[in-house]
């Protein structure tokens, strides 16, 4: 449950940054539009990410000897 908690603070708080970086009054169609593709952008960037950091957490040597 603490999971599913941390990850709707998670999505809500990038949403907030997302709105407020990009001035979007969320009233307009447009900036609904502009804020759909920017957070779709977002949510891949952090699949990204995660990945790539996985990846590498993978390749590191984690018992020495």
């Amino acid at each position: 449950m603490k999971i599913f908690i941390i990850l709707i603070m998670f999505l809500l708080f990038g949403t907030l940054i997302i709105i407020s970086n990009n001035n979007l009054a969320l009233s307009e169609n447009k900036n609904l539009k502009v804020f759909g593709d920017l957070w779709v952008d977002w949510i891949g960037s952090v699949f990204k990410n995660v990945g790539s950091l996985t990846g590498n957490a993978v390749k590191m040597t984690w018992v020495s000897g």
